[in-house]
């Protein structure tokens, strides 16, 4: 699993995950995303996250939950189809509007 991250220019931080995120390689991340977790928005960008497992999936879960008690919101850009399947399949999407927005952060329109 490889890491990146950068602060862009509207304070959000996002983080590149490129590989496999599995019971192999969580730790890593866990301790990678609380190391630059920050108040705010936390973007998760998953294009070359190439196979995920239950454990993967538990973190995503605990990240989104770690940063809404900061706060913030986590949000997931660039979901393969795969990642995405399996939160679908999983019901973990459910947790996440279609901008990977909690369904209670998301902004409310002024009909509702």
């Amino acid at each position: 699993m490889q890491l990146s991250h950068v602060h862009d220019a509207s304070g959000a931080t996002v983080v590149r995950l490129a590989g496999e995120l599995d019971a192999g390689t969580v730790t890593r991340v866990r301790d990678y995303l609380e190391s630059v977790l920050r108040p705010g928005r936390l973007v998760l960008d998953l294009r070359d996250v190439t196979f995920l497992d239950c454990a993967g999936i538990e973190t995503l879960v605990r990240t989104h939950e770690r940063v809404r008690k900061r706060g913030g919101w986590l949000e997931l850009s660039e979901v393969p189809q795969h990642v995405r399947w399996l939160l679908v399949v999983t019901g973990t999407e459910a947790l996440l509007d279609a901008e990977g927005r909690s369904t209670e952060d998301a902004p409310r329109t002024a009909s509702g």
